[in-house]
């Protein structure tokens, strides 16, 4: 019983340092399962894939269908409306990074570099330059040729010759009409012209042109069109920056047909930053409920990783004539998310890129989606875990910041040393308490070096408090000379030992809770 009496002036301290770890990890927990946005899901896994190649997400009228590509070919999965798997199914196809294709309930298309194949014969159905999968057939380029494959009667219709190689060719579909864009960007100019393709012949729809500035090039396009109109949605890069890092500017104009666009440049808020979205791409424009919306990926704040910061993830944005309105999150993980697609007005599906395998992730504002995604899972305590691992490794950069509390009292011990008082040698109380004293003083007076103003702004509300540094300086020194006094019998210590206990059974409180928010 003695020799337990003895370790509870390490008992003590540990478990309050205990307890700091266990906040740290209940707080961490919290930002790794934190919703995107307020309507949104958390993410549920569909599967995975070794591709970054679009995955294949239809809404069908018991739920969900996913096609994506493995190491072995196509792999499908159908869920029901609780999103849980039903039926599944693989086809084995050749698959390299060049791979994509298209599936529906009978059908199977696929292309690598060269051309494209029957999925279920793998007979060559013809030489291609590109590969675009529609909804219910294929546009595909041969050379200069522009053709559309129906993958129900295996007939392929000419659209289209292009003018030359430099031409690009974007799609957008809506429930009723399938349109083309050609776009072709020579003599300083960027000339567009609008097909409509729905009937499975070609009609152009309209044509238009318009010049970037002088010190931009145009990096991506994307377009709808709906009720006469068509609406752009421009990026742009500068070509010579000073800084040596990408400049990226956004541009949107929604014009009537065989009018020429009219841009206005866009910044897009991080609904949870201080700073505005940056590198974004990956863009998808739909008009929905009256409303021009834009998903994408974006370069935002995030508090799933060890360390606070930014990290890419999925983004809507209403649009309008001069900014977008109500950016909202709808993803938030660690990885990089990247590829959205929407599978219906209240649903989308991603990628989140981890290298040998991407996770192909799910999120809904259904109730019964949002209930199933924030069920209890093993991989939020792994990422808690080693979000709280990671900021305790750094935590203890606190005992280097907070060296000049802790010089002063040794400086003050070893005058008292070599000096000719023998008060250290009679453990007189008041080197103790002057020693004490001293560091406090110390802490005080150069509090700033650890309790820093980006410190205090990323600590948790019970440590950031009004006059917290003060507070819980006192706290802590109080906490530790209670313990020292509680087990003063059971430990036969100088008055050296017990303050150099107390100082650094301090700095430990202070490391464990303060010092995982120092970076």
């Amino acid at each position: 019983m003695k020799s337990l009496k003895r370790k509870y002036v390490w008992i003590w301290p540990s478990l309050i340092i205990f307890l700091g770890i266990t906040l740290l990890y209940y707080e961490n927990y919290q930002k790794v399962t934190e919703p995107p946005s307020e309507e949104w899901s958390r993410e549920l896994e569909l599967g995975l894939t070794p591709s970054t190649n679009d995955p294949v997400v239809k809404e069908t009228e018991s739920g969900i269908d996913a096609a994506y590509l493995t190491n072995h070919g196509v792999h499908k999965i159908s869920y029901n409306e609780n999103l849980t798997r039903e039926k599944e199914s693989s086809f084995s196809i050749p698959y390299n990074k060049w791979t994509k294709f298209y599936i529906d309930r009978e059908h199977l298309i696929y292309s690598d570099y060269y051309a494209m194949y029957n999925g279920k014969t793998n007979d060559k159905i013809a030489d291609i330059n590109q590969f675009i999968p529609l909804e219910d057939s294929i546009i595909f380029q041969e050379n200069l040729d522009v053709n559309l494959y129906d993958p129900a009667t295996s007939e392929s219709a000419h659209l289209l010759t292009l003018e030359n190689e430099q031409m690009k060719l974007h799609t957008f579909e809506t429930q009723e009409n399938t349109y083309l864009l050609t776009e072709y960007n020579g003599n300083g100019n960027t000339e567009l012209t609008f097909y409509d393709i729905s009937s499975n012949e070609i009609d152009k729809i309209g044509s238009s042109e318009f010049t970037a500035k002088n010190s931009e090039v145009v990096n991506d396009l994307q377009f709808t069109i709906q009720d006469g109109n068509y609406a752009l949605l421009l990026t742009t890069y500068q070509k010579r920056n000073m800084s040596g890092s990408p400049t990226n500017y956004y541009y949107y104009s929604n014009q009537p047909l065989n009018e020429n666009p009219e841009f206005n440049e866009l910044d897009f808020n991080d609904p949870h930053g201080s700073k505005n979205l940056s590198e974004i791409s990956d863009i998808r424009l739909n008009f929905s409920n009256n409303t021009m919306k834009m998903l994408f990926k974006g370069y935002g704040e995030t508090d799933t990783q060890y360390k606070s910061g930014r990290q890419f993830n999925i983004y809507e944005a209403e649009l309008i004539e001069t900014s977008p309105v109500n950016v909202t999150r709808l993803s938030n993980t660690p990885e990089s998310s990247a590829y959205p697609q929407w599978v219906n007005d209240n649903a989308i599906a991603w990628l989140d890129i981890k290298g040998d395998e991407n996770q192909l992730l799910f999120a809904s504002t259904d109730e019964t989606i949002i209930g199933k995604a924030s069920e209890v899972s093993g991989h939020y305590f792994m990422d808690a875990l080693g979000k709280t691992l990671g900021m305790l490794s750094y935590s203890f950069l606190t005992l280097i910041v907070a060296l000049v509390w802790f010089i002063w009292p040794m400086v003050f011990m070893l005058f008292i040393m070599f000096g000719r008082s023998s008060a250290l040698d009679q453990d007189r109380g008041w080197v103790f308490f002057s020693g004490a004293s001293i560091y406090l003083l110390a802490a005080f007076f150069f509090k700033d070096r650890v309790f820093t103003p980006d410190l205090m702004a990323r600590a948790p509300e019970y440590l950031s408090f009004l006059a917290s540094p003060f507070i819980y300086i006192l706290l802590f020194a109080l906490l530790a000379y209670i313990i020292l006094a509680v087990n003063k019998k059971s430990i036969d210590w100088s008055v050296s030992v017990k303050l150099s206990y107390f100082i650094g059974v301090h700095l430990l409180f202070i490391t464990v809770f303060f010092g995982p928010y120092l970076l």
